[in-house]
Order: structure tokens, then sequence, then C-alpha cells
């Protein structure tokens, strides 16, 4: 696939289609939706921090793709995220029912998936195409879009560094499985002290 074309035709927003925006509106309330149920519901989530700045990341993402006709990229970026949230959320519902033999197939999925779409196709197809094949196809744009291409890249990256430090500990969750720990890391996220 060609990732110059995610800006073919732009800066016009008449090219994208009514699906593409639903797509867009949809996304958009689910990531207020989560910020605002882990602001008042998740206090007890270890991860909390890290999940909150994903979220408003993502919105900010979202929001200023939208805005400024980035949609094709964005729902690329949108499409590369969703498969590990299903296996994701596979996995903690597998756990929950204590069906260890699918909480261990979602869980090898998730490996994979998450490799897969957020460490090696994410940086590759979308931030590489924000940092290199814009310039390419509009080497002198105006000041204010120039902020914007930089604001939109450097959230890409932020997110990319949270999908690293994610990884890491699916790593580190790999490696206690290795040395025979039953435990994945799925059930001590949801569990924290509530005296803390």
């Amino acid at each position: 696939y060609d990732r110059s074309r995610f800006y073919d035709g732009w800066p016009s927003m008449s090219q994208h289609s009514a699906d593409m925006k639903l797509l867009y509106m949809f996304n958009i309330g689910y990531y207020v939706w989560n910020i605002l149920t882990s602001i008042l519901a998740d206090r007890y989530i270890h991860a909390l921090r890290t999940q909150q700045l994903h979220h408003v990341v993502s919105l900010l993402l979202l929001l200023c793709s939208y805005m400024y006709g980035f949609l094709r990229i964005g729902t690329v970026v949108l499409l590369l995220h969703d498969p590990l949230d299903i296996a994701l959320q596979s996995t903690k519902l597998f756990k929950l029912l204590h069906f260890d033999s699918m909480c261990n197939f979602c869980f090898a999925l998730l490996c994979v998936i998450g490799l897969s779409t957020r460490i090696i196709i994410f940086p590759y197809h979308c931030i590489l195409s924000g940092l290199v094949d814009f310039w390419n196809l509009h080497p002198a744009p105006s000041t204010h879009v120039t902020m914007v291409v930089y604001v939109l890249n450097t959230l890409m990256c932020v997110l990319y560094a949270l999908h690293l430090h994610w990884f890491k500990l699916l790593i580190a969750s790999i490696a206690r499985i290795v040395k025979g720990s039953n435990e994945t890391g799925f059930s001590s996220e949801y569990v924290k002290n509530k005296k803390s």
C-alpha cells in the first residue's frame, strides 16, 4: 500500500464518505466516555494514569485529524488499534470466567496482534507517513498547517511510546508465564489495594 495516498486531495474533506465521518464520531464518543468513566469510576486500576493519557492523546488525535481533514490516516490509526482492544477484552473476559485455554489463546493472539499492528505497522504506515510523505507531497504548507502536522506527529509518537511501554509489560507477563507463574497480569491490573 502506498502510504502517501493518505494525503491525496488534502485538505478537501468533500472526498470523505459519511461512513468515515460516522466512524470518527463513534470513536470520539467512545474516548470521551472512557475518559469520563476512568476519572469517575476506575480509581482502582493499577495503570490509571497511562490509560488516561492514552485516551486523552487518542481523543486529541481524532479531533485534530478530523478538523484538519486528515481522515484517511486517522482511519488507518483507528483500524490498527481496534484489533488489539478486541483481543484484550476477550482475554480479560475468559480470565474472569476461568476458561484458561481460551484465556491463553486470546493472550497469545493479543501478543501477536500487539506486535504486528501497534509496534511494527503503526510506526511504519502512520508515523513515518506523517514525518516523510506529507512533506514530500506538500513541501511548503502554511505555518498553521505546519504546526498542526507537528502536533499530529507528536501525538502519534506519544501514542507509540505508550504502545512500547505496554508491550514491555506484555513481555514481562510472558516472562512470568514462562517462569511458571499462572498470573498473566490481567486480574492484578484491576484489583488494587483499596486502602491506597
